[in-house]
C-alpha cells in the first residue's frame, strides 16, 4: 500500500501519484508485529518454576549420592551420625519444595484471576 503524506489516502501500489492533489505517493511500511513483553507476575512465575526445580534437582543429587555411599559403610558408625544429618536436608529441601511450590500456585492463581477480571 502507498499513501499521500500531503491528504493521506492510500492508494494500491501500482499506483505513483496521489489522484488528489498530485503529490508523489510513499510506501507504507508494515508494522513488525511485538512480541507481548512479560509482565512482573510472569517473571515471578518463571523464577518459582526454576527454584523449584533447581531444589528438586539438588534433593535427587544428594538422594542418590547418599545412598550409594552409604550402602557401602552401612555398619560404620560414623553412618548413623550422617544418616540423621541427611535426614535432616532431605526435611530442608522438600520444606523449600513444598513452599516454592505454593507460591507458584499462587503466582499462577493471581494471573488466572487477572485473566478473569480482564476477560469480563
Amino acid at each position: 500500500m502507498k499513501e499521500c503524506k500531503k491528504c493521506g489516502t492510500t492508494y494500491d501500489d501500482s499506483v505513483k501519484f496521489c489522484g488528489e492533489c498530485g503529490e508523489a505517493l510513499v510506501v507504507i511500511a508494515e508494522q513488525p508485529v511485538v512480541a507481548p513483553t512479560k509482565t512482573k507476575l510472569d517473571k515471578r512465575i518463571e523464577l518459582a518454576n526454576i527454584l523449584a526445580l533447581a531444589v528438586m534437582v539438588i534433593w535427587l543429587a544428594k538422594f542418590v549420592f547418599w545412598s550409594i555411599y552409604f550402602n557401602f559403610d552401612y555398619y560404620d558408625p560414623g553412618y548413623w551420625v550422617c544418616s540423621e544429618l541427611t535426614n535432616l536436608v532431605s526435611c530442608i529441601l522438600m520444606t523449600a519444595l513444598a513452599i516454592l511450590l505454593a507460591w507458584n500456585a499462587l503466582l499462577r492463581f493471581k494471573r488466572w484471576r487477572e485473566w478473569k477480571e480482564t476477560d469480563l
